[in-house]
């Protein structure tokens, strides 16, 4: 319902993206962590209370201009009580078993033009009192919004950066989409870094590593030493870190073999990061018979007068096309760095990062302009090499 009303309503949207403390409870507008002052000239924070009326999943604002508190008698800052706002001093148990210790009516000659103006006029004479006695007291914390009426949402959390972008609209293609990344060293952790942050319905790990020390330098975010001493797996590792951002997140602790190809059964698009290259002709005709497309990346390093000069790869196979084949080393080579422990975190964003906009531009969240294409960032110039399909 939040959800819902949050993409539909433009007042209640501007609400939430302005940081206000918000939920919607059996049709009513809850707005907690007000500042006020107190009769002895104290800050407190209260909760405001407003009736919700709804058609269509839209807020409609119904003229009922009474909202109701939980919290003290609001003051001035001085302590006397604002007495214009008054109405009635008793306790209202309203949905949920809430009570509400008074009510406030307050109506602009013109009323008010929507739950917006409603809300944030009530929330304005109350702050501004707190904020005589402390200037940064504030009423918009930006604190993060759970909807637990929206089973079917894949974040444990509100998508507040694609709402105040408004490109929730956009997002809407990764929906019922399902990922696998397979390969979790430092290009593939990235990948799903980004990947938990779409709609995506189930993003399914593939490793049988352990996640070691030098795991934790080219990786997302920091690992605390606690953790390495663990020695987890690191599909269990990174399920656990993002699990608190995504809801559907299935660890596999094994490596991607010819004998259990069937492990990719149900995927929509797989992300391959691996440093071995035997097993990928049986992977990439597997996913080919079975119509999922795929991305491979990959990493050519070398050290030439002590400094590291190479390339960063990364190879589309969509809609059954397999011309970019032949861009993927299916031999390894001993001097390739990539095949040591030897990986620069820089560059396994950077290569990360163009597997999901390639990946992204695909799905039409991106504009797409030239089509799909082998892409190759050369280190030594700063610049990317682009291949078009069947080139």
């Amino acid at each position: 319902m939040l959800r819902q009303l949050i993409n539909r309503s433009k007042d209640i949207k501007k609400l939430h993206n302005e940081g206000y403390s918000l939920s919607i409870n059996q049709g009513h507008l809850i707005i907690e962590d007000i500042p006020y002052v107190n009769s002895n000239k104290e800050i407190k924070t209260g909760t405001l209370i407003s009736k919700l009326a709804t058609s269509g999943g839209i807020a409609r604002y119904d003229n009922q201009h009474v909202v109701y508190f939980i919290g003290e008698q609001p003051c001035f800052s001085d302590g006397t009580e604002i007495d214009s706002i008054k109405h009635v001093v008793a306790a209202t148990t309203h949905m949920s078993g809430i009570i509400s210790s008074r009510s406030f009516s307050n109506k602009p000659n013109d009323g008010y033009r929507d739950y917006y103006h409603k809300m944030v006029t009530y929330i304005n004479i109350l702050a501004n009192q707190a904020k005589v006695i402390n200037p940064s007291s504030t009423a918009c914390l930006f604190k993060p919004i759970v909807d637990d009426n929206n089973p079917e949402d894949v974040f444990e959390y509100f998508d507040t950066n694609s709402s105040r972008a408004d490109i929730l609209v956009l997002t809407e293609v990764f929906k019922s989409h399902r990922v696998g990344i397979i390969g979790l060293g430092g290009t593939g952790s990235y990948i799903l870094d980004f990947v938990a942050k779409t709609q995506v319905a189930e993003i399914r790990l593939f490793d049988a590593d352990t996640f070691h020390t030098h795991n934790a330098f080219r990786s997302p975010s920091a690992t605390n030493i606690e953790q390495l001493e663990s020695m987890q797996s690191k599909v269990e590792y990174f399920k656990k870190q993002y699990s608190n951002m995504h809801k559907y997140i299935n660890a596999n602790n094994v490596y991607i073999t010819e004998d259990n190809l069937n492990l990719l059964d149900g995927l929509d698009f797989v992300f391959i990061s691996i440093d071995k290259s035997a097993i990928k002709p049986a992977l990439f005709d597997y996913l080919e018979a079975n119509n999922i497309e795929y991305i491979d990346v990959g990493l050519g390093l070398s050290v030439v007068k002590n400094k590291i000069r190479g390339s960063v790869r990364c190879t589309p196979v969509f809609n059954g096309n397999k011309d970019f084949r032949k861009e993927i080393p299916i031999v390894d080579d001993e001097n390739d760095l990539y095949g040591t422990n030897i990986q620069i975190a820089e560059l396994n964003a950077i290569n990360a990062s163009m597997a999901v906009m390639q990946w992204k531009r695909h799905l039409g969240f991106y504009h797409n302009f030239t089509g799909d294409s082998n892409t190759v960032y050369n280190i030594d110039t700063g610049g990317m090499v682009y291949t078009d399909v069947g080139a």
